[in-house]
């Protein structure tokens, strides 16, 4: 079911080493080249101009309000950053040189929240930045969406993490290239210009499976799964297309992402919802919480880049404030649940302690995880009614429009459900221990449809839909899964002359199921007897259907 789309408008509108442009939207214009790095950027004060309609803009790096320097956590780098403004332009322009190399960078950054500027995209304008007297980089820019920002760098941040490395920590899960058994397709490979996408989906709210859905994008996981050389390059193009989303809600105040806590009610939703009621205007970039995809956790892993952990921040900003305040502890979608979980479990893994003027600490975001972990907690894992205790699902809309032959109001996705089941596992592996019971609270669910004993076939252990009560309104939720499966199998006329081997359909089939069994795979690494059960019995089931047009996707080549 097609979920409301948002563009951006309100209502109204530590790595293992080892190109074409995305397609854009109809009317979206072509994207500038991408910056070349300097071979030398030189020393010197830097500064900007901005040629627009006719006007130039100057930004120069001396007259800017110095924010702080990050100080990279592994003693890499420390960078630098002076913001300049210009009350003519809504434009803002921040200058990070590193303290301990030449290295240079200038990030070109449209919005503010406070102004009484209306919200508008910049059409096409000319950037040229100058280190000293020397002109180092100069570009024709295209367009330049609000709340969005690219940048310029002299020299890209190396990948210095090792992917094993990371899967060790828990900062990523533990993949397997062997897993898929040789059938997930290499992935196209793409590359970056200025406010192009390079690869993102570009209306976010569309359905179906694609490459930049999950846990990590399917270029990510390829990269990991492979050491895929074209695949570390496009999961770094799309790191800096993380730019173009159009999400980057700074508070000029403080120089850092909107403060969540502080602005309970921040919204984007609506002037009659919001306080603040934060404006927006249309752009070719239609945002979802829902689907969003990780473009910045693994590249910032990678090198460890604050550019990137910047844009994980803002993520995390924009799923709170793209619904009401009053909103932001329910679950609309439940896969939006697990992607939101996914980009703050991460933010308050990765930020480091401390952290210049520009962004917020780790502390801030580990507040809102530990926030979220009460609701859930309270809300749903120790919760008696059957819907919560036997079901386990953190579903509230139970799909609120009918699903023939269904009604409104009566269902959940397991496939979404695993989904939330996958992220929350991973949340402890990562390092939040205290996550765990409420982890082992919703494997439950994933459990109970694939163990053959509680009742529902694990034949079929994860259909699009399952309508846990006959109709909307009061009707009372099903008590057991065995009343679950008897009320589905019969409307669906489900038949299985063997309620112990995977039905496959059609070569899509196993889609679902793969994620089932990823969820399994994580979960059973919790030393849960029961998830690993389950996760041996619908492996066996899989690992023979994997060949010809049945293919596992490296994003969840779990092991």
């Amino acid at each position: 079911m097609r979920r409301r789309l948002f563009l951006l408008g309100g209502p109204t509108a530590f790595g293992l080493t080892g190109c074409s442009a995305a397609s854009g939207a109809p009317g979206v214009p072509v994207a500038a080249a991408p910056p070349t790095p300097s071979i030398d950027p030189g020393t010197g004060p830097m500064t900007a101009i901005i040629e627009y309609q006719g006007s130039t803009y100057r930004y120069e790096e001396p007259t800017g309000v110095d924010l702080g320097d990050y100080i990279d956590p592994q003693r890499r780098f420390v960078q630098s950053c002076r913001r300049v403004v210009n009350d003519q332009l809504p434009l803002t322009v921040f200058f990070r040189p590193d303290r301990d190399s030449h290295r240079a960078e200038v990030v070109f950054e449209l919005g503010r929240l406070w102004s009484k500027t209306p919200p508008a995209n910049l059409g096409a304008y000319k950037a040229t930045i100058l280190r000293g007297d020397r002109t180092v980089f100069t570009t024709d820019v295209p367009f330049h969406y609000w709340y969005s920002r690219w940048r310029w760098q002299s020299s890209p941040r190396p990948v210095t993490a090792k992917v094993s490395d990371l899967m060790a920590s828990g900062l990523l899960p533990p993949y397997d290239n062997r897993v898929n058994q040789g059938t997930a397709h290499p992935t196209r490979a793409f590359s970056y210009k200025i406010m192009d996408v390079a690869g993102i989906t570009r209306d976010m709210p569309m359905t179906g499976e694609r490459n930049d859905i999950g846990p990590v994008t399917e270029y990510q996981g390829e990269y990991i799964c492979t050491g895929n050389q074209a695949a570390l390059e496009t999961t770094l193009a799309q790191g800096e297309a993380g730019g173009t989303l159009p999400l980057f809600f700074r508070d000029e105040n403080t120089g850092a992402p909107l403060d969540l806590i502080r602005y309970p009610k921040a919204t984007l939703y609506g002037r009659a919802n919001g306080d603040p009621y934060i404006a927006t205007t249309k752009a070719a970039v239609g945002l979802d919480s829902a689907h969003m995809p990780a473009v910045a956790y693994l590249p910032f892993l990678l090198t460890g880049d604050p550019y990137h952990l910047e844009t994980l921040q803002f993520q995390v900003t924009y799923s709170y404030i793209e619904l009401p305040g009053g909103a932001r502890y329910a679950t609309n979608q439940t896969r939006g649940q697990a992607w939101i979980l996914r980009n703050l479990g991460q933010a308050a893994r990765v930020t480091p302690e401390q952290t210049p003027k520009w962004m917020m600490p780790q502390s801030y975001f580990q507040k809102l995880l530990d926030l979220k972990r009460e609701w859930i907690n309270q809300k749903f894992a120790t919760n008696s009614d059957p819907i919560r205790a036997v079901f386990r699902t953190m579903e509230q809309n139970f799909s609120s429009q009918p699903d023939p032959p269904f009604d409104g109001g009566t269902m959940i996705s397991p496939w979404q459900e695993e989904f939330l089941a996958f992220v929350l596992s991973w949340l402890v592996v990562m390092g939040h221990h205290d996550w765990e019971p409420i982890a082992r609270w919703k494997i439950g669910s994933t459990t109970a449809r694939t163990d053959g004993t509680s009742g529902w076939i694990r034949a079929v252990p994860t259909p699009y839909r399952i309508a846990l009560r006959e109709h909307g309104g009061d009707t009372p939720w099903l008590r057991s899964w065995g009343e679950a499966w008897a009320l589905n199998a019969g409307v669906l006329k489900w038949e299985d002359a063997d309620p112990n081997r995977l039905r496959f359909l059609t070569a899509g089939a196993i889609i679902y199921p793969s994620y089932t069994r990823a969820a399994l795979a994580l979960s059973a690494r919790l030393d849960l007897p029961e998830a690993k059960a389950c996760f041996e019995w619908l492996d066996g089931e899989i690992k023979p259907h994997l060949t010809g047009n049945v293919r596992l996707d490296y994003k969840w080549s779990v092991a």
